[in-house]
């Protein structure tokens, strides 16, 4: 039970500077159906207007399973811009992975943990907590017909896992997700939605997850959003902190209809068939 107390008061210590920064990764278009893709990947304070670049290393993960990495990263001071040939049709992921952030000592104060200053030593005899943040960003984009190979595949502590496919999400029917934690359904926990232009220290458009841990959210207009989960527990046995602050964000767009997707070329899916029985 104390060590639970611990992690509540750490998450309303916590809440406002974790929603500081929040991370997010935006395709040039959620459809590359000619076979390229161009990456915008930050932090931001407001969406979309990078404050932070992130590293420059993460993941994309083919519809088939593998896991590559961008041709070409250019990671600058705000933003690290990406871009790579889509040389496989259906869905791609692409991925922070978990990134595991600067350690923040805690002190007590006014009935809540709070941030030690930099620089400053704690009191003596005052008890200390130690918090580390942990992010992990995700995107989806998919050249032509989508599909569920990487959207099913899990990753993070923490995670936002698509139940509707995340490149046909219609505004008349929302956005059904399910929140992991730890690989298990995370029920009665807030997400909370942003489109573009919104603040992320703004936290007021937010569902509930039920008790299999799924939400629906729901959209007023199309366009690109960024859905949120922010969770602080306890860390593992061996982490070296008392506990961990986990940031999982996916972006994704919203549309009216769904496209007609073209059909891959006749060599293309020649090589896919190849591709198949090499395996």
């Amino acid at each position: 039970m104390k060590q639970h107390l611990l992690a509540a008061a750490l998450f309303l210590a916590g809440a406002g500077p974790a929603a500081a920064y929040t991370a997010y990764i935006l395709p040039e278009t959620f459809n590359p159906n000619d076979g390229d893709v161009a990456v915008q990947a930050a932090y931001a304070n407001t969406f979309f207007t990078p404050a932070v670049g992130l590293p420059a290393d993460m993941k994309l993960i083919y519809p088939d399973g593998f896991q590559g990495t961008f041709g070409r990263a250019a990671a600058g001071p705000t933003v690290t811009e990406l871009s790579s040939d889509l040389p496989q049709w259906g869905t791609y992921r692409i991925t922070t992975g978990e990134l595991m952030g600067a350690v923040t000592t805690m002190i007590p104060g006014d009935g809540v943990w709070v941030p030690l200053p930099a620089g400053q030593a704690a009191p003596e005899g005052v008890e200390t907590r130690t918090m580390q943040t942990v992010t992990l960003a995700d995107s989806y984009m998919s050249r032509g017909a989508p599909t569920r190979g990487v959207v099913d595949q899990h990753i993070g502590t923490l995670a936002l896992a698509p139940v509707t496919h995340p490149n046909e999400i219609l505004v008349s029917q929302g956005f059904v997700v399910e929140l992991r934690f730890e690989g298990a359904p995370a029920p009665n926990q807030p997400v909370v939605l942003y489109e573009a232009g919104d603040a992320d220290i703004d936290q007021s458009t937010y569902f509930v997850t039920d008790a299999q841990g799924r939400a629906t959210v729901t959209f007023t207009q199309p366009g690109q959003y960024v859905l949120t989960a922010r969770r602080v527990d306890e860390a593992p046995t061996g982490a070296g902190v008392s506990a961990r602050s986990y940031v999982t964000s996916l972006t994704f767009s919203v549309i009216t209809a769904i496209p007609d997707y073209p059909e891959p070329p006749p060599v293309e899916r020649q090589r896919e068939r190849r591709r198949g029985l090499s395996r």
